[in-house]
C-alpha cells in the first residue's frame, strides 16, 4: 500500500468512511470455497485418495468419534 497508495486513493478504494463488512465476509466464504475445490485436485498422495481421508490423525479421530456415538446409543 505504501508503493501504489497515490494510485488506490485515484481508483476510490478509500473513499467509505466504514468497510461493507458483508463484502469482506463474502470474499472470505468466496476464498473458501475456490480453495476448497482446487485443494484435492492438485494434492498429490503416494496412496492417491482424498486428503482427508487418507490423514491417520483424522481416520483415527473419526473412528473415535463414531465409537463413541455407536456407545452413547447403545448399540
Amino acid at each position: 500500500m505504501l508503493i501504489f497508495h497515490e494510485k488506490y486513493l485515484a481508483m476510490g478504494a478509500f473513499t467509505r468512511e466504514q468497510p461493507v463488512m458483508a463484502f469482506g465476509m463474502l470474499a472470505i466464504v468466496l476464498q473458501g470455497v475456490v480453495f476448497a475445490y482446487f485443494f484435492p485436485l492438485f494434492y498429490r498422495h503416494r496412496g492417491g485418495g482424498s486428503p482427508v481421508v487418507m490423514n491417520p490423525d483424522i481416520r483415527a479421530r473419526y473412528k473415535e468419534l463414531q465409537e463413541a456415538i455407536i456407545s452413547r446409543r447403545g448399540v
